[in-house]
């Protein structure tokens, strides 16, 4: 017997006209289609509870279906004989098996693995060529073009011949869309590379013992070596500088090897075609060029000499040669001979200082090239200038100094106090803090009245006291007179302050609006059908219907925090519906003892009996008029055939509503056997809604149920990590379900359209993936958080998922997969920037920055004056030659760095780097042979020894003209004097004799002075 005119309980979809219908209407649902189910899952949960036991409508049955999603997006609503299909995506195929007993089927997308290979010079090979590869894709592009250009009217012929040839093009750029598994790409990577060699240049050496060419494998290290007299400093980003220690040992250094002068001695540039041009760019005959001969320095063993004291630690044991190559002597020319402040950008008053008005503080940094010495004493001026920088970093860009005796203010803004003191231990302490404040409404102050604070609200322009306002209108009530606060006081409002979450708790938990039952009986033009919001004090009030009850149920009890909670539950009663008879021609039907006969036009029975076999029972709406069945009703109070599964408590239960042992919500709680059963048992009886909504299938991962999928729920088919999910009804019949492999390309980064060596991956280049998975993280822990708040709104919800959705979809980049061909060509395209460059006292000679790719090659040449060996794995060392050739050489970095050079003529000049000036050369020991330097030490030998010299000679002349003589005729005399000059003495012995005749005289004299120098005179004189 079939049961007629039974109400649907579930709303319907139709896939003709894509529109959806609630239970028993023919009004289309508006924003619903057949693409996502017209109620939800909990919707539908709430169906069962209330009606669970109603009959089941056979559209009931064919209307119950599951949301079939693409990344949380609707794609179908899959009803019974709908088809869900899985094909194969880009890079995976689809494999689907289903068990011998037809119970339970597999679904699974294998990833299509490709492989790349290796070269032996350290590049490797995807599936085809980068060149192949480009022209698939492009011959691809053209046949799926071609079948999208063909005309409406093309022929059969010319269809099946662009689909042939978009097949075959498919096929042919197959291997394109191939993965490579980890492991494939990581012994790929690992052996990927490339080449490393070492050469040298005319003036550099290439050690005897380095190794041969060697493929500089991911993982491995080339070692960069300083070698004799360099130092070598790694940075960041692969920067790895050479240059000379500022203390280096060479037997020979020659300066001023590539010096060149004219016949005039002016200097000469020799070009790097072997040219010769002067200071003005004019050529110069290679006739008239010479090369000068480069000074050399080298050290040798010291002479011992007396002038550098008695201590054995004072002599030195080494001496600096400095001449000319060719062995000639050199002249030295140029010989010659602390806290500071620093300028601080201020901005005061809203104007930066500039040039001298900054204001100075005292440097106690200091630079390289003029260094802070701790231990000298501070001057006032030091004092004067030291302080310390005083800003506001997110304000009003204010900036100063504060030095000695200046004043820092605090003060408070908006709601904020400061308040300072010295404490008895002499701290100052200053204290900042918010100002309290209270709950309460904008127009309600504290006032002074008659010298008492109190509550008052302002309506309008005039204050009342608070307790004289209506509660329910927000006015004074009737007998309410206006207060006048004091004179030179003003009413506070403590809502301008900052309040605690306790205080704002508090005043949430006092608010509300009533909930009871509508008493007072109300006229038909008081239901208006309009939106109303409901606020604190309002009431909602519920009232009886056509045949409803309204019930209200009030229960108090107290939450785990110890508040009491007040809740109250409306229930709606609705009285029985009858049921009525028809024959299979829709006749009404009444029964009388145990026959059936059909009514006349009044309801009385007839004499036409109708069998059993021929019943059908319908539901009689109430409303409807005497013997007629009326719109279809609900029928209610039915038996469930099925288990029932509860996701809310996760629990499943038998038709009695029991629970079921070692049953949840995640997989059926009978097996596809026993509902077989069940079908073969009751396949008559009337299905409830339970039944229906309870009609579900097993949705597994991997063998291990995950959830047990009912009519109403969501299988979201979303990306995985390196897949994307594709889901597309064509007929609204059958859906397919495929996995593309997500495939992200990996391109070749280029900078003014050129290649930087530099990879880039789908990910972009300002988000870190660090951060992307954390807001991934972060997103998914606030869902988890919201499902277990019961007190969560769905709209909370909502915006959570909608949180979720955004963080995995801006974190997708990172899961997608390259294709096999796409790692290998890139991996090729990868590399690094061979670049050179120059410090503050280095040349750059040539050169531009290049890419070095997996298989190139990077020769590694010793330069003039250097040295290079090449060992395994990767370490090169670099060095100084022994003996080098340079045009200058600076004894430190600064401007007055002591420089040696040639000078046009050859000589060996020195001076201060930046001008040259001149420089003192300090430790020299005395010279000993000739061309040996002398120092300072020697020179003041030189002089005092010359210097007694001379007051010796002056001496012995004093002491000779102080011998007396005889004057007497035919008289002889001897006599002896002596005689000084500044540091010397001498004594004379003198002869002196007289002819008789007194015409002659003969006179002669020895002296010897201090210094032991004897001299000595003989003279004749004759008078007339």
């Amino acid at each position: 017997m079939q049961l007629a005119n039974i109400g649907s309980n579930l709303p319907t979809v139709n896939d003709t006209n894509k529109q959806a219908f609630d239970p028993n209407s023919t009004t289309p649902k508006a924003g619903k289609d057949n693409k996502s189910a017209p109620i939800t899952a909990k919707e539908a949960a709430d169906i069962v509870n209330n009606a669970g036991n109603n009959a089941a409508t056979v559209s009931d049955v064919l209307n119950a279906g599951w949301n079939l999603q693409n990344n949380g997006e609707a794609r179908d609503f899959v009803k019974p004989y709908d088809t869900v299909n899985f094909i194969n995506g880009k890079g995976t195929v689809a494999v689907v098996e289903t068990a011998d007993d037809a119970a339970s089927s597999t679904v699974k997308f294998d990833v299509d693995a490709g492989e790349i290979t290796s070269n032996t010079n350290g590049s490797v090979n995807g599936p085809t060529t980068a060149e192949n590869a480009k022209k698939l894709a492009d011959d691809l592009k053209k046949a799926e073009q071609a079948v999208k250009d063909l005309p409406a009217d093309a022929t059969e012929d010319k269809k099946a011949k662009a689909q042939k040839a978009l097949k075959d093009a498919q096929a042919a750029a197959a291997p394109l869309n191939k993965v490579a598994t980890a492991q494939n790409v990581a012994d790929m990577i690992n052996a990927s590379g490339f080449t490393l060699k070492t050469s040298k240049v005319e003036g550099g050496e290439k050690d005897a013992t380095s190794t041969g060419d060697e493929v500089i494998n991911p993982g491995k290290a080339v070692e960069m070596i300083a070698g004799k007299n360099l130092t070598v400093k790694q940075e960041a980003n692969g920067k790895v500088t050479y240059s000379t220690k500022d203390d280096v040992s060479f037997n020979t250094v020659n300066v001023g090897d590539n010096t060149y002068v004219d016949a005039d001695g002016k200097p000469v540039t020799k070009n790097a075609d072997g040219t010769y041009t002067d200071s003005k760019g004019q050529p110069i005959e290679e006739g008239k060029v010479t090369k000068l001969a480069p000074v050399a320095m080298k050290a040798e063993k010291a002479k011992p000499a007396t002038n550098n004291g008695n201590k054995a630690e004072d002599q030195p044991t080494t001496a600096l040669n400095v001449s000319s190559s060719d062995g000639k002597p050199t002249q030295i020319t140029g010989v010659g001979s602390t806290l500071n402040v620093k300028p601080v950008d201020t901005n005061p008053n809203g104007k930066a200082t500039t040039g001298d008005a900054r204001p100075n503080l005292v440097d106690l940094v200091g630079t390289k090239d003029a260094p802070v010495n701790k231990n000298a004493a501070a001057t006032v001026g030091d004092l004067q200038n030291m302080g310390w920088v005083v800003s506001t970093k997110d304000g009003n860009g204010y900036k100063d100094v504060v030095k000695n005796a200046n004043q820092v203010n605090f003060k408070g803004g908006t709601g904020i106090s400061v308040k300072g003191e010295t404490t008895k231990d002499g701290v100052r302490e200053i204290t900042i803090s918010v100002k309290d404040g209270e709950v309460i409404k904008p127009n309600q102050f504290t006032a002074k009245v008659n010298g008492t604070d109190t509550p008052v609200t302002k309506v309008g322009d005039q204050y009342y006291n608070t307790a004289d306002i209506d509660p329910k209108t927000g006015n004074p009530k009737a007998d309410a007179n206006p207060v006048t606060p004091d004179t030179g006081t003003t009413p506070t409002n403590a809502g301008d302050g900052y309040v605690t979450g306790n205080k704002v708790a508090a005043a949430i938990q006092k608010s509300g609006f009533v909930v009871g039952k509508q008493k007072d009986a109300l006229s038909a033009a008081d239901f208006k059908d309009e939106d109303e919001k409901v606020n604190p004090d309002d009431e909602l009030r519920f009232a009886d219907g056509n045949n409803t009850k309204v019930k209200l149920a009030t229960k108090e009890s107290v939450d785990k925090d110890g508040n009491k909670v007040t809740t109250t539950t409306v229930k709606v009663d609705v009285t029985g519906l009858p049921v009525q008879y028809t024959d299979k021609n829709g006749t009404p039907v009444t029964k009388v003892g145990d026959k059936y006969f059909t009514v006349d036009d009044k309801g009385n029975p007839t004499a036409t009996e109708v069998k059993p076999a021929d019943l059908t029972t319908n539901m009689v709406n109430p409303a409807a008029a005497p013997n007629v069945i009326g719109a279809p009703t609900t029928l209610g109070n039915v038996k469930s055939n099925l288990p029932s599964v509860n996701d809310a408590d996760k629990n499943a239960k038998d038709v009695a509503g029991n629970p079921i042992a070692g049953k949840d919500n995640k997989s059926a709680p009978i097996t596809a056997k026993e509902a077989a059963d069940i079908a073969n048992k009751a396949g008559n009886n009337a299905a409830t809604v339970s039944d229906v909504l309870n009609a579900g299938w097993n949705l597994q991962n991997n063998g291990e149920a995950r959830d047990f999928v009912k009519p109403y729920d969501t299988v979201n088919f979303i990306n995985g990590k390196g897949t994307k999910a594709v889901v597309e009804t064509a007929d609204n019949l059958t859906s397919t379900v495929k996995f593309d492999v997500d495939a992200g390309e990996i391109t070749a980064e280029t900078k003014d359209g050129k290649a930087t060596g530099k990879v880039v991956g789908p990910v972009p280049a300002d988000k870190k993936p660090a951060d992307l998975l954390k807001a991934v993280a972060d997103a998914q822990k606030a869902v988890d958080e919201l499902a277990k708040d019961a007190a969560a709104t769905p709209e909370a919800k909502k915006a959570a998922q909608d949180a979720l959705k955004a963080a995995q979809d801006a974190a997708a980049p990172l899961n997608k997969v390259a294709t096999a061909q796409n790692v290998a060509d890139m991996i090729n395209a990868s590399g690094f920037t061979l670049k050179t460059s120059a410090t503050a006292d280095g040349k750059k000679e040539s050169g531009n920055d290049e890419i070095i790719n997996p298989g190139k090659a990077v020769e590694m040449v010793a330069g003039k004056n250097l040295t290079v060996t090449q060992d395994k794995n990767g370490k090169v060392t670099y060095a100084t030659a022994n003996d080098v050739n340079f045009n200058s050489l600076s004894l430190g970095t600064s401007q007055h760095a002591p420089t040696l050079s040639a000078d046009e003529d050859g000589s060996l000049r020195l001076g201060s780097k930046g001008n040259q000036a001149p420089v003192r050369i300090s430790n020299v020991a005395p010279g000993i042979k000739d061309g040996d330097a002398v120092n300072v030490s020697q020179l003041k030998g030189v002089t005092k020894d010359l210097e007694d010299k001379i007051d010796g000679v002056a001496a012995g002349s004093n002491a000779a003209a102080s011998l007396p003589q005889v004057y007497l005729p035919g008289k002889s005399m001897v006599a002896a004097s002596v005689g000084t000059y500044g540091s010397q003495g001498a004594l004379a012995v003198g002869y002196s004799s007289i002819s008789d005749n007194g015409k002659w005289l003969i006179k002669g004299q020895v002296n010897v002075n201090t210094k032991a120098k004897t001299g000595g005179g003989v003279g004749v004189g004759y008078l007339w």
